[in-house]
C-alpha cells in the first residue's frame, strides 16, 4: 500500500494497472485553481470526494470521482497546501483520458495497487477536474513514467490558461476544496450556519425603465430572512441597482459565499429580474433553448443589432444557465435553496446541475457534483411570469407569508407549496388560471429549513 502526502503527492501506480447592500469585497483570498476557472462554460464537469464534510485526517484514505457532461479529455489536478500542483489523471497506469459523456472516473478504483492517504503538511487543498474537447498537450506531456504523480508548474498552468481563455466553449472545469488535518488535531464543534444572497435587478444601464418590484422583492426577502430565517447581518448580502452587475453576482456566488460558509451550512439565494432564452449551441439537444438572467451592466439594445448578434451578446453579458451552474458548484457540501423570479425561469433549472427538458413531465434532477441544491422558479421554461409593478414579486410575497404564518420549522418545500397554492388561487380569481405555473425541483439530501 502506498501513500499520498500533502507536501509531495506520491501516487505510486501498479505497472499493470448579506444584510449589507455593499457588493462583496473584490480582493478575496486567492483560491487554489483560480487560474483555470471558466465562468462561461457551455457544458459542465464535476468532481467529488468521499467525505461529505470535505475534511480528512492524517492517514485517511481519499477517493475521488469526476466526470463531464460531454465526451471530453479529462485531467485531474491536485493543488496542495504548500502551493504545489500535481497531475493525478491521466497517469502511467491509465493513459487513456478520453472519457464518454457522463461516465464517471474513480481514483483509485477497487483493486488498484495504490491508495491515497493524507500526510503532512496540512491545510486547504483542492482537487480540480479540467475537461477539454481536444487534448491538452501542456498536460499530456507531463504524464510521468516514474510511478509518481507529475508536478505541474505555475508556468504550465498559465500556458494552458492563456490558450484556453479564448476558447471558453471548448472546456470546462470544477474543483472541490478539502481540509487536511493532523490525526490528533482537535476540530472545534461547529453548528451549521445560515447565509443569504438577495439580488434584485431593478434596471439595466442601457434602458431607462425601472422595475420596482424586483428590488422590493430582494429587500423583502432580506428582511424576512433576517427576522424569521435567523440569518445574521454579516451573513447576508443584497445586490440591487448598480450593484447587481455580472461581476458582483459571480463574485458573491462563486467567491464570497464559498469563503464564508462551510459544508453543512444553509445558503439561500434569491434572484428577481428579467429572464430570457437563447438558442442552445452545443448540438446535443436540437431546438433546445438556454436560459439567461439579466444584470445591471447590460449596455446593448436589441433594436440596434441582428437577432444573432443580440443572442451572442446575451450569452456573453448576461448570466446563462451554465454559468450559474458553474458558480453554484463552488458551494459543494452546502444546502442550497435557490429562488429565481423571472420569465422563462424554468430554463434556469440547468443552473442547479439538472438535465434540461422542455416538457413539464420530464423535469428531473440529474446531478453531476452538486446533489444538495433545490430550486424554485416562477414559471416553466416556456412561460412568462408577471407581478404588480409597485409591489414585490409574487414569489417574495408568498415565501415571506409562508415563513411568517406557518408554524415553524418551515421547510423550503413547504414554502413552495404555500406559494403555489396562493398563486393558483390568485390566478383563478383574476380569470387567468393556468397562465403560468411555478416549478420546484427538490434535490436536498435533508429538508432545507427557511424558518428554524
Amino acid at each position: 500500500m502506498h501513500t499520498i502526502r500533502s507536501l509531495l503527492v506520491c501516487l505510486l501506480l501498479a505497472a499493470s494497472a448579506l444584510g449589507q447592500s455593499a457588493p462583496p469585497p473584490a480582493a478575496l483570498p486567492a483560491f487554489p485553481g483560480d487560474v483555470l476557472f471558466n465562468s462561461h462554460p457551455t457544458f459542465l464537469a464535476g468532481v467529488k470526494v468521499d467525505h461529505p464534510d470535505l475534511t480528512y485526517r492524517e492517514g485517511d484514505k481519499l477517493v475521488v470521482e469526476f466526470t463531464a457532461q460531454r465526451e471530453s479529455y479529462l485531467y485531474l489536478l491536485y493543488h496542495q497546501a504548500d502551493g504545489g500542483s500535481y497531475l493525478l489523471f491521466p497517469n502511467e497506469a491509465r493513459t487513456d483520458n478520453r472519457i464518454a459523456a457522463e461516465r464517471p472516473v474513480t481514483i483509485p478504483t477497487p483493486g488498484e495497487a495504490f491508495r491515497f492517504r493524507v500526510r503532512p503538511p496540512f491545510g486547504r487543498e483542492v482537487l480540480q477536474v479540467v475537461a477539454t474537447l481536444k487534448p491538452a498537450p501542456e498536460l499530456d506531456s507531463l504524464v510521468a513514467k516514474t510511478g509518481r504523480a507529475a508536478p505541474v508548474s505555475p508556468q504550465v498552468i498559465a500556458k494552458l490558461h492563456d490558450r484556453l481563455k479564448s476558447e471558453l466553449a471548448s472546456w470546462s472545469e470544477h474543483r472541490v476544496p478539502i481540509t487536511t488535518v493532523a490525526k490528533t488535531a482537535e476540530l472545534p464543534e461547529r453548528k451549521p450556519e445560515r447565509f443569504a444572497l438577495l439580488i434584485g435587478v431593478n434596471r439595466q444601464k442601457a434602458k431607462k425603465e425601472t422595475w420596482i418590484r424586483f428590488k422590493l422583492g430582494a429587500e423583502l426577502m432580506a428582511k424576512v430572512m433576517g427576522e424569521r430565517g435567523q440569518i445574521e447581518p454579516q451573513h447576508m448580502r443584497t445586490l440591487c441597482d448598480e450593484q447587481a452587475t455580472r461581476g458582483n453576482i459571480e463574485n458573491a456566488v462563486a467567491r464570497w459565499l464559498p469563503s464564508v460558509s462551510k459544508p453543512g451550512d444553509m445558503v439561500f439565494i434569491f434572484y428577481a429580474g428579467h429572464g430570457g432564452t437563447v438558442k442552445n449551441l452545443d448540438g446535443t439537444k436540437p431546438g433546445a433553448r438556454d436560459g439567461f438572467l439579466t444584470i445591471y451592466d447590460n449596455d446593448f439594445e436589441m433594436q440596434h443589432m441582428s437577432h444573432e448578434q443580440w443572442e451572442a451578446n446575451s450569452r456573453e453579458s448576461y448570466i446563462t444557465d451554465m454559468a450559474l451552474a458553474r458558480w453554484l458548484q463552488e458551494l459543494s457540501g452546502r444546502q442550497v435553496a435557490l429562488v429565481i423570479c423571472s420569465c422563462y425561469s424554468g430554463t434556469m433549472i440547468d443552473g442547479a446541475c439538472l438535465t434540461k427538458y422542455l416538457a413539464r413531465e420530464a423535469a428531473r434532477v440529474k446531478g453531476i457534483s452538486q446533489l444538495n441544491v433545490s430550486v424554485m422558479t416562477a414559471s416553466y421554461p416556456d412561460e412568462e411570469s408577471w407581478s404588480p409593478l409597485k409591489a414585490p414579486v409574487w414569489e417574495a410575497q408568498f415565501i415571506a407569508e409562508a415563513m411568517t404564518q406557518l408554524p415553524p420549522p418551515v421547510t423550503f418545500e413547504q414554502a413552495f407549496e404555500y406559494f403555489r397554492d396562493k398563486h393558483r388561487l390568485r390566478q383563478q380569481k383574476q380569470g387567468l388560471a393556468g397562465q403560468y405555473e411555478p416549478l420546484f425541483i427538490n434535490n436536498a439530501l435533508t429538508p432545507i429549513i427557511l424558518t428554524p
